[in-house]
């Protein structure tokens, strides 16, 4: 059987080597397995192998440090170990020495090295006399242990893949790209603003940008954008109502952790919650921020609600209450729902691996379900 792929035999015959792999992972400073994918390709590329054949998934790699294995590539447990510091000299013998305690029974032969197996099947009854020198390599009495250790290094990693690898996953994006999207949501932030002040709608319209930011580069980079829309749109017109950079601020976190961390945003059903809990938290924040400016003065476009709510209710504060979650809600509903869909035109090394619903492809999302965290 050929070792450049993969080796059949029993489950406990491999979990010394998974063992092994682990505790190398954790005297490297626990790398997560996409950083150890990428060292392999890396490794790869410089001995010549084309870009197409070198990349390697990280469930792949992932897959070697798993216990219960009944399949297990040796050429790439190689390569893992050579890529969290097993020095080149040393990694045939670290090989060896991992798989060892579940060596097969003296008698039974190792499988030998990817070259020898053609040599095998030639013809038996005519070779003996010209590749003497060749049959220890051969003799199941001499294999076991050393022959793989000592046939596999100079062939191995060409040979390791010579199936095609899947599709290359975006790498960053460019610093650049960021800032575009940076101020692009700033802008986008602002022209909500400019919308409502026009239109008097009873909304807010002030956070899309800042939905868009924080799903598709992170929490942080969300809060960033938060803040210059506040400082720039609210600050210039209304240095008061800055006490609302703390709600856009809540809104990027709560967004940002929501997707990325929190898998809120894998089916739309979670992604509504996420929204309409995004607008509760908002209104828990901005009415004590109101009452503090205007007291129980009416103020704005939206107190066209809170007038209404605070005659059926009774009060003003309680009508204050009610109309700003009416608002919130409905305005984080459409902030999220087009955040939604300007996340997904984004470039893919900005949107991949965001765990927005429609922002990847099916396969990513499957992958990432699929395979554990990396750490």
């Amino acid at each position: 059987m050929d070792e450049t792929h993969s080796t059949e035999t029993g489950e406990a015959r491999w979990t010394p080597i998974a063992s092994e792999l682990r505790r190398l992972r954790s005297e490297a400073g626990d790398p997560s397995f996409q950083t150890i994918a990428s060292r392999v390709r890396d490794a790869r590329l410089a001995a010549g192998v084309p870009p197409a054949v070198a990349r390697v998934a990280r469930s792949t790699v992932y897959d070697c440090f798993r216990d219960g294995r009944t399949r297990m590539s040796l050429p790439l447990v190689r390569e893992i170990a050579l890529a969290l510091g097993v020095p080149e000299e040393g990694v045939d013998d670290w090989v060896a020495a991992a798989r060892s305690p579940a060596a097969p029974a003296p008698g039974r032969p190792e499988e030998p090295p990817a070259t020898l197996p053609p040599a095998a099947d030639a013809a038996p009854a005519e070779v003996p006399a010209e590749v003497p020198a060749e049959v220890p390599a051969e003799v199941p009495a001499e294999g076991p242990a050393e022959g793989p250790a000592e046939g596999v290094p100079a062939p191995v990693p060409p040979a390791a893949t010579t199936h095609p690898g899947p599709p290359a996953e975006p790498g960053p994006p460019a610093p650049a790209t960021v800032l575009a999207v940076i101020v692009g949501c700033v802008a986008l932030n602002l022209a909500g603003l400019s919308f409502v002040a026009l239109t008097e709608v009873p909304f807010f319209l002030d956070m899309t940008g800042t939905a868009v930011a924080a799903i598709a580069l992170g929490p942080w980079r969300g809060v960033l954008v938060a803040v210059v829309s506040s400082v720039v749109g609210l600050g210039v017109a209304a240095p008061e109502e800055l006490g609302f950079v703390a709600v856009n601020v809540v809104g990027a976190l709560l967004w940002g952790h929501g997707v990325r961390s929190w898998g809120l945003g894998r089916t739309l059903p979670r992604f509504l919650a996420l929204n309409l809990g995004v607008g509760v938290a908002c209104t828990a924040l901005a009415v004590p921020v109101l009452l503090l400016v205007a007291g129980t003065e009416p103020r704005g476009p939206q107190d066209q609600l809170t007038v209404t709510f605070a005659a059926l209710l009774g009060t003003y504060v309680v009508g204050l209450v009610v109309a700003n979650l009416v608002a919130s809600v409905v305005d984080k509903l459409v902030a999220g729902f087009v955040a939604l869909v300007a996340v997904s035109v984004l470039p893919a090394s900005v949107r991949h691996g965001c765990g927005l619903l429609i922002a990847e492809h099916r396969g990513d999302v499957e992958k990432r379900r699929s395979a554990p965290s990396s750490g």
